[in-house]
Parts: structure tokens; sequence; C-alpha cells
């Protein structure tokens, strides 16, 4: 049997989240960079293993998964098992991690999205008001989930903050001014930093090179 394989993409919110995972679980996994810049994703080769070509992708020898939140709560189970910690199998505790999980893919992520799309990819000098409004809500959706808990779904870390917080870390260098406004929110990312000592690691570098790339941008299209 091969390495799990997992195609990447450095400026995707969501590949983060799956390599923190792999880590904190010592999964031996191949990375495959996939370059969205110059449309690597929408070559053939590519689109065979994922039509939809989105990044994060896991080839786990010829098990193709392709949204990073079934990719994470996949590896979760078949390398840290079905009770693990963070993503334990009590029904409700489940039941809530998934609806944060869902919250990821239906708001936080498509609300980042519009945020690099309108600059990066439709020449706009600055975001929408609509847009930045619509980034703004999701923090303070996320400020006040963590009113009454440390983590999302409780006072335990688990896959909810790791996928959730890939986002929120993205805002805080895209719209630093929105992302300042909300005190739990960066309370709750001070203590992922504080509780997973990779944590950096793995986001710095991809945001550093995210957050070029949409400021660049921001300056070519105003000119």
């Amino acid at each position: 049997m091969s390495k799990v394989i997992l195609y990447t993409s450095e400026l995707s919110p969501a590949t983060r989240s799956t390599k923190v995972l792999i880590q904190i679980l010592g999964i031996d996994v191949e990375y495959r960079p996939v370059n969205v810049l110059t449309g690597e994703q929408l070559k053939p080769e590519f689109l065979k293993i994922n039509p939809t070509h989105t990044l994060p992708t896991l080839d786990d020898n010829g098990f193709i998964l392709w949204d990073s939140h079934a990719i994470n709560t996949y590896l979760l189970t078949k390398f840290g098992g079905n009770n693990h910690e963070l993503y334990p199998s009590d029904i409700a505790q489940r039941a809530r991690i998934d609806q944060f999980l869902h919250f990821d893919g239906s708001t936080l992520f498509p609300r980042f999205g519009s945020l690099v799309v309108e600059v990066c990819f439709q020449g706009l000098p600055e975001a929408s008001e609509y847009s930045l409004n619509r980034a703004t809500e999701a923090l303070s959706f996320l400020n006040s989930f963590l009113e009454k808990s440390k983590y999302l779904a409780g006072d335990k870390l688990t896959i909810a903050d790791i996928s959730c917080a890939s986002v929120p870390l993205t805002f805080q260098r895209l719209i630093p001014n929105e992302y300042n406004k909300f005190e739990n929110v960066k309370a709750w990312i001070d203590r992922l930093r504080g509780e997973l000592p990779f944590f950096d690691e793995i986001h710095v570098e991809k945001l550093n090179a995210l957050e070029k790339f949409y400021f660049d941008k921001k300056e070519s299209n105003k000119k």
C-alpha cells in the first residue's frame, strides 16, 4: 500500500486545515502542490481525479475525496479511531461538531472566496462593500459562538476548530480592521496557537503568500 496523497494549494485555507490535522495524527502523506494561478487544476489529468478541480483533494490508494471536511473526518476516523477526542462518537457532540463543519463550508469559506475572487480574479481595486460586510458578519457569528465556551463545540479542541480557524486567520491578514473587532475570535485563535505548537508553522508561510498575492492584485487593479 502506498502513501496517502494530498493535492494542495498554498492559497487555500482548506488545505491548511487538513495539513494541521495530518500533523496532529502523524500521518505519512505525500503532498502534491497544484498551482491554481497557472491553471494546473484544470488540466485533464487532474480533472480525471477531481472533476470539480477543488483543493485539497485526497487520494488514498484510489479512494478519492475532494472536500476538506470530508477529508478531515475520514482521516480522523481511519487513523485516529472511531472515538477520537477531536471527533468523539457521542451522537450529540458529533452533531455539534458537524454543524460547524457545515458552517465553514456554507458560510465562512464562501465569504472568504468572494473577497478573493473580486480582487484577484475580477480585477476590482477593492472588495465590494457587500462582500466585506458579509465577511464581517461571518466573524460576528463566530464571535457569538465563542461567548460561552473556549472552543466552538465546547471546552475541548475538536475538528470543528481546526477546520474553521483557517478562514478567520486569512481575514486577519486581508481585512485586519474587521478581524480586530472580535475579541472572542482573537482569543480563540491564540488558544489554538498555544495548544498546537506547529499551528503557525503550517499557516504562516501560506498566509504570507496569499496576503502578498491579494495586495499585489489590489495595487495592480488600481493602476
